[in-house]
């Protein structure tokens, strides 16, 4: 984990299992929020991990499931962070 707290960047170099981890994704992702892109699919899918990189830069939701892309909180978030630019 302490590779991702440095470098959330990180993450595209761990296995598997690392990515599919919530709480090693979640500290890559509070690091740099396009770590999203490497977190295991059910992770991409999971609202808190998703919103927190989504709230941090809007482009991240291109890295979520396709549902959050129609997701209102994800939406509301996205729009947030834009107008937080």
């Amino acid at each position: 984990m302490k590779a991702v707290a440095e470098d959330g960047y990180a993450l595209r170099y761990e296995r598997d299992s690392i990515k599919a981890d919530k709480e090693v994704v979640m500290v890559a992702v509070a690091q740099n929020e396009y770590a999203l892109r490497y977190a295991s699919a059910s992770l991409r899918a999971d609202p808190e991990v998703v919103l927190k990189a989504v709230a941090q830069k809007g482009d991240t939701v291109q890295f979520a499931c396709d549902t959050f892309r129609a997701d209102k909180e994800v939406l509301m978030a996205l729009t947030h962070a834009i107008l937080n630019m």
